[in-house]
């Protein structure tokens, strides 16, 4: 069950993510790398959350 629920977590936070980076985009036009690489700290910080909340659940 444990995966599951960090499969729909994942899920959420990505779907988050593209939403934040529509709003990036509708609001400022900025290069495309710089969206790109705050995309990616924003997975990663998320990926580390989840595993650690992970760990401390078993």
């Amino acid at each position: 069950m444990a995966s599951v629920e960090v499969t729909v977590t994942m899920v959420m936070i990505l779907s988050d993510l593209i939403i934040e980076c529509f709003m990036v985009i509708l609001i400022n036009d900025i290069n495309m790398v710089d969206l790109s690489m705050s995309v990616l700290l924003n997975y990663l910080c998320s990926y580390i959350i989840i595993r650690r909340v992970n760990q401390l659940s078993v």
